[in-house]
């Protein structure tokens, strides 16, 4: 497309999205200010580290269904109920982890990235950066619309692919499907290798990747204008790397989509040392607020986006373990009046610390923790909460 048409196409676009949300362009929402300013660093920083401990995640290394499963586990972990292991195709053994919030019209929003990595070594693939960072993003975006208790218009489909890496088979697979059930997705989201920053150059340039079509193009000037509307990113709309990542599967089966990629060039691409140490998990943790911002401008195209108040605790408050006396598992739960790091742990009659259950930054709320006991001897143990200056300590029971 020559640049003065591509450039006609952009502001027609526009024009048209804001007719759609009832925006006047410039302004913002402060509701959706505050709901991405839930996304945080730590959280992201966990799940890629998590990614990248098992030390490799290519598609058909033996590992496969331990890592589908604790992605599985990580969305469950966020609040959300409906998680599936959807196999590719009849008799594969090849998995997308597909998480569901349900909303209450028939268009559906997906927000995806690749959990696969790659490297010549196979065997050492932690990919941080490729693609534990966008895995990181998708898990991040659905904790915090359940945390907060959002109510979507949209079903929204939070989904990890597989066999990214091996030609977009995951998202090939899952974007057929879609279609061919004639199913309404109105935006494919798209997170790859958003971890890097080379920090040196200042800037907080991200490349938001587009694709031919009215309706697409009209997405990512959509998703121009979100972007630098609520964060600090500055976006490039980039074409080179279309046909690279799962958002691709979408377009070509008639999908809008839009695809976030770290601006500057690698240099662990693809090796053995895509490793958390060199990314910025803050640039990464921005890009998800943007694309959070934008699905939250999509789902609800006038100012009536809202939260559902969920009752927030006054005080900080640790409950007794249940069941108690348990074997092998019971739960754990406590409340915050606010935001706070969080510090849950388990402690041995010697006062010798045996499980770390939490160590992050955890919104006001009721919270929920299981604790396996399996792997510790029968006896009296003692479970310490610490959240800001707020420290509580109670005892359970493991009885074989």
């Amino acid at each position: 497309m020559k640049p003065l048409i591509l450039l006609l196409t952009l502001i027609i676009g526009v024009g048209s999205w804001f007719s759609e949300t009832g925006r006047a362009q410039g302004s913002s929402d402060p509701v959706i200010a505050e709901m991405i300013s839930h996304v945080t660093d730590s959280t992201m920083r966990q799940s890629i580290a998590s990614l990248q401990n098992f030390g490799t995640r290519y598609t058909f290394e033996s590992n496969r269904d331990t890592v589908a499963r604790w992605v599985r586990e990580r969305f469950l972990a966020a609040g959300l109920t409906d998680v599936v292991l959807d196999t590719l195709s009849s008799g594969s053994d090849l998995v997308n982890v597909v998480a569901t919030i349900h909303g209450t019209s028939e268009s559906e929003i997906v927000v995806g990235a690749h959990y696969d990595s790659y490297s010549p070594n196979l065997g050492i693939a932690p990919g941080a950066d490729d693609n534990a960072s966008g895995v990181a993003a998708v898990i991040e975006i659905a904790r915090v619309l359940s945390t907060i208790g959002y109510t979507s218009a949209s079903t929204i489909r939070f989904i990890s692919f597989t066999g990214e890496e091996q030609g977009l088979w995951g998202s090939s697979a899952y974007a057929q499907k879609a279609k061919d059930a004639g199913r309404h997705i109105r935006a494919m989201l798209n997170f790859d290798m958003i971890g890097y920053r080379d920090v040196a150059q200042g800037d907080m340039d991200v490349y938001l990747v587009w694709y031919l079509g009215a309706e697409a193009e009209s997405l990512a000037t959509l998703a121009t204008t979100v972007i630098r509307r609520y964060t600090t990113l500055n976006p490039v709309l980039y074409t080179n790397s279309r046909a690279r990542s799962d958002s691709w599967s979408f377009a070509t089966s008639g999908y809008s989509a839009v695809f976030w990629l770290g601006n500057d060039a690698y240099p662990f691409y693809h090796t053995p040392y895509d490793l958390l140490q060199y990314l910025d998990v803050a640039y990464a943790a921005e890009i998800a607020r943007s694309a959070l911002a934008l699905l939250l401008t999509l789902d609800k195209p006038t100012t009536d986006v809202h939260l559902v108040a969920k009752t927030v605790p006054t005080v900080a408050r640790l409950d007794q373990n249940y069941p108690n006396p348990f074997n092998p598992g019971t739960t754990i739960k406590y409340e915050l009046p606010k935001l706070a790091v969080v510090r849950l742990s388990v402690f041995d009659i010697l006062g010798r610390e045996v499980s770390v259950l939490v160590n992050e930054r955890r919104d006001a709320g009721v919270h929920e923790v299981k604790f396996d006991g399996s792997k510790i001897a029968s006896g009296v143990y003692f479970y310490r909460l610490r959240a800001g200056d707020f420290e509580q300590t109670r005892k359970l029971v493991v009885l074989r």
